[in-house]
This record gives structure tokens, sequence and C-alpha cells, in this order.
């Protein structure tokens, strides 16, 4: 291989030109300069208050909660201290409401699985005392409703009285007052809370194959950015037209993956959070994959 300062001599040598060891070593040595281009201005970072963020997680269905998901969850909240703290939905299983076959030895009765949530819910308060804690009506929770309109016989007499019916509603059976907690039941109102800036939330009334499939789907449904639960998966769908650019996501469960009712089923534990600037509504969807107890987010691991 040639010897680049010899090749430097040489070529001065053709020149007329007698180079020495310094010369040739000065000749090498020049500093690089920057290239001729222009640099892109420094933006400012904005102050503290010009953008908002929210942690959405759910479908939990206590007593068929995962300790370690709900751990981690935990552990992000307690980092970020969102404005805005959602559970999506079915944080109950409401499993002795339900229509289907129920096993026998299944021993948890409804108190045990409101006194779980409702403990479950204190938890969360406690790490984000000043977050906006909202908690939408899922299904299964939906499955109490169900229930009580289908009283037959002189049961029914029961639905009529006022102080009856205000008793037997989640925000009653799991004291939402005390802990500060917003409900927003599982009807045509949900969808409609301005509780996100141009982000619809819902528990979900739609289930697709794949992930992200049903994000699609409630997109094409509502025109819009959105966030819904429902499938136990996590996934998003990104779209852009005429009316801007949008994004649908699902939030994930933090549920255990092994129930009765399926073999292996095509979930995934996780969260989302979700970083807004109020004024423009530019936004970040940020999915957060849980797997065996453990998360990857913004450059922390999280272990349970």
């Amino acid at each position: 291989m040639p010897n680049p300062l010899e090749a430097v001599r040489a070529y001065a040598k053709s020149m007329g030109v007698e180079l020495n060891e310094q010369d040739t070593s000065s000749i090498l040595d020049v500093p690089i300069r920057p290239l001729g281009v222009s640099m892109p201005p420094v933006i400012a970072i904005p102050t503290e208050g010009e953008v908002r963020t929210a942690l959405l997680y759910g479908d939990t269905h206590f007593p068929n909660h995962d300790p370690k998901a709900l751990a981690i969850v935990g552990q992000i909240a307690a980092d970020l201290k969102p404005h805005v703290l959602v559970h999506m939905g079915d944080l109950l299983d409401c499993y002795l409401l339900s229509r289907f076959d129920k096993n026998p030895e299944r021993m948890e009765t409804l108190q045990d699985e409101i006194n779980m949530a409702r403990q479950h819910l204190a938890q969360m308060r406690l790490l984000t005392p000043d977050s906006q804690f909202i908690l939408l009506e899922g299904n299964h929770e939906d499955r109490l409703r169900r229930t009580l309109w289908n009283l037959e016989g002189t049961a029914k007499a029961l639905t009529s009285l006022t102080n009856f019916r205000k008793s037997l509603t989640w925000f009653s059976l799991l004291g939402l007052d005390e802990i500060g907690v917003t409900f927003a039941p599982y009807d045509g109102t949900q969808s409609k809370h301005k509780f996100l800036p141009k982000w619809i939330l819902k528990h979900g009334t739609i289930i697709r194959k794949f992930s992200g499939y049903t994000a699609r789907g409630e997109m094409e449904k509502y025109g819009r950015s959105g966030a819904s639960g429902h499938t136990h998966r996590l996934g998003a769908h990104f779209h852009q037209d005429h009316n801007g650019n949008h994004c649908w996501v699902e939030t994930g469960c933090t549920c255990l993956l092994n129930p009765e009712y399926m073999v292996d089923p095509d979930w995934q534990q996780g969260c989302v959070v979700l970083t807004f600037e109020p004024t423009t509504g530019a936004f970040q969807a940020e999915p957060i994959y849980i797997h065996n107890g453990l998360a990857v987010w913004r450059g922390r691991v999280y272990r349970a």
C-alpha cells in the first residue's frame, strides 16, 4: 500500500517543489473544517405546564388481575405523575353476574372483587394524588345493570326504589367519591366526554383479529383520535387526511394471560402514555409493553 506522505512528496517534486518531513506533516495535519451547511435553529424547551400527560391502562378483571403488571403500571404512574390517569374499564370481572358457565371451584364473591378493586384505586390515588382520575365503565361492569334490568317476579319491584338504584351503582359500591375518581358509564355518553384534548376515550365496542385492527375500526367509526381497551391487546393505528393527523391506540390489559375460557390468547399486557400540547393538539402516543413482569420506557427498566 503506497505511503501517503511519499505520494505528497512525489507530487510536490513533480511540480518543482522539495518538501521535507516537517512540511508534509503540517500539510496532513490541517484541522477539519465544518461543512458548508446551515444548522437548524435551536428550539426552546417548553416550560413546565405547556404539555399535559395522560396514563391509560385497563382490563384488570379483578380477581383475575396480574399483580406484576399492576405494580409496573404503578411505578410508571409514580414516575410520570400524569395530569390525567385513566382506567379504561373492566376493572372488575363480575364473574358471578355473567351469563356464561361458572367454575364451581372459584370462591371469590362479588364483594371480594369490589374490595380488591377499591384497594387498587386507592393505591393509584396515593401514587398520583394530583391527577384527574377517571374510571370508564366496561362491558363486564355493565353486567350489574343487565342483572338489575332482568330481575323477575317480586324482586323486580326493588328497581323502582330510588335509594336502591343509587346504592347499586359502581360509583357507590366502589366509593369513588371518597377516592376522587370520575366515573363514565358504559353507554352512549362515554365517548362524548372531553377528558383529553381532541381525543375520545371509551372502553370499546369493537374486537378485531389482530393488534391495531380494532384501533383502525374505532377510528373509522369516529373519524378522529382516541383510545380504547376491551381487546386486551396493545396496538396503534395512525391516519392522515384533510382533517388532520389522527391516532387511535389499544391500551392492552393488566389481567392474567391464562383465562379459563380461552387457551393461549393473543393478548398483551401494557399501558399507554399520551403527551399533549393543549393549544395545537399535537400529541405523542407511547404504548408500553409489559412482559413477564418487566417493561422498558424512556431509558428505564421497570421490574415487578
